[in-house]
């Protein structure tokens, strides 16, 4: 049977009183937390070049996932403090969008078992979503 398609989960429900340091393209219905695809009139292969360039290019990345087939893409962010958040990609052929999810990391890598920080990232998960998508320079 063909594998299923990949795709991008969205952001957890905010707990109350937490911040909720991710947006997703999967959240439309929490508002908060959405943003919407990117769209791009190059070839989807182009568009992941570009995506992959942008990336490399931003000395906060590091990534941790690449398939090529899927045109999927993983990176980890360090962040200017604590903790450190994901990004993950995903260049969609069929119909011509790049979905997309940059959240916090749970703490569970250093043994911190998996607790979000609970500080609020002030929109940094959404201003480096953001500022990739300008300097790859092909998405709208």
């Amino acid at each position: 049977p063909p594998k299923p398609a990949r795709t991008i989960v969205g952001c957890p429900k905010s707990t109350s009183g937490k911040p909720n340091n991710c947006v997703s393209t999967s959240n439309v219905k929490q508002i908060d937390t959405y943003m919407p695809p990117w769209t791009y009139d190059v070839s989807a292969d182009e568009a992941f070049a570009r995506l992959k360039g942008a990336i490399a290019s931003d000395p906060s990345l590091t990534v941790t996932e690449v398939n090529e087939p899927d045109r999927y893409v993983r990176a980890d962010a360090r962040r200017t403090y604590d903790g450190q958040d994901e990004v993950e990609f995903l260049v969609r052929a069929e119909d011509g969008v790049v979905t997309f999810k940059s959240s916090e990391k749970s703490g569970d890598e250093e043994g911190g078992g998996g607790a979000l920080s609970g500080i609020s990232d002030f929109g940094a998960n959404r201003n480096r979503v953001e500022s990739l998508r300008k300097k790859a320079g092909v998405f709208g």
